[in-house]
């Protein structure tokens, strides 16, 4: 695997203080900071979907929803617990060992803002197919398509927090990316919700009506891809650190 270096390893014997200064050189580091920012924007937009899929498809069709009943709901989120399964068992070690982290990480991102920006447009089905074939089988595609994106960049994402620093700091750059997701994982529900409610009743049209809060979801998502050209390389393997220098050998005197 190439070397991953960031500037050199801090020297031995420093105690709390030396240790805590290098593992904050690591955590400042592109890779590091890059990857933890790339993982919140991501669960930011996931947790912003989960929380408008329902509100979508719970409201009525002339309001631009899908009017669907909780019963239906209910089977239609139960469906991502399969398609999740399919992904982690068979379609995501197959396609990784392909591509490689980064590029895996890349195309499933891609993935990311067609599904947020696929799930209003459903509203444009006929009534008439409420219910039946005609209305399941593209929800079940959104689903599926949803559940391939964020679960493959969900894992991918995690690989390369993983990779980006050596063994010794790796649960501190965990701990740092665990609060930011967290963060936005806080704000993603009111998010979600208020902008969601503002399209309904702002009385204007396309693109600002009910499309409005999956097309901001998507350009969220649109950011977090940018983001991952930033990245090098190197971030799609496991760290390896330079090799300390070799220490010098004093000459004998005769």
């Amino acid at each position: 695997a190439p070397c991953q270096a960031e500037g050199d390893e801090e020297g031995g014997g420093g105690g709390d203080e030396e240790e805590d200064r290098g593992v904050m050189k690591y955590m400042l580091t592109r890779n590091v900071s890059v990857a933890v920012c790339i993982y919140a924007l991501l669960r930011l937009a996931a947790v912003a979907l989960d929380d408008a899929i329902p509100l979508f498809m719970s409201t009525p069709r002339v309001d631009g929803g899908l009017g669907m009943r909780s019963q239906q709901i209910g089977g239609a989120l139960l469906s991502q617990g399969a398609f999740l399964i399919l992904h982690v068992l068979i379609l995501f070690p197959m396609i990784k060992a392909r591509m490689g982290t980064l590029s895996f990480f890349r195309f499933a991102g891609f993935l990311v803002p067609l599904a947020c920006v696929y799930l209003p447009f459903l509203s444009s089905l006929p009534q008439s197919w409420e219910g039946g074939p005609g209305m399941w089988l593209p929800i079940l595609a959104f689903f599926l398509l949803k559940s391939f994106a964020f679960g493959g960049a969900f894992t991918a994402v995690t690989i390369l927090i993983n990779n980006s620093a050596p063994p010794a700091v790796i649960g501190a750059v965990h701990g740092v990316s665990q609060a930011a997701v967290a963060l936005t994982s806080a704000v993603a529900p009111a998010l979600a919700g208020s902008v969601f409610s503002w399209s309904l009743q702002n009385g204007l049209g396309f693109p600002l009506d009910h499309h409005f809060a999956f097309f901001l979801f998507a350009a969220t998502s649109l950011g977090m891809m940018g983001l991952s050209y930033v990245l090098s390389p190197s971030v799609q393997y496991r760290f390896a650190a330079p090799p300390a220098p070799a220490p010098a050998v004093a000459a004998l005197g005769g």
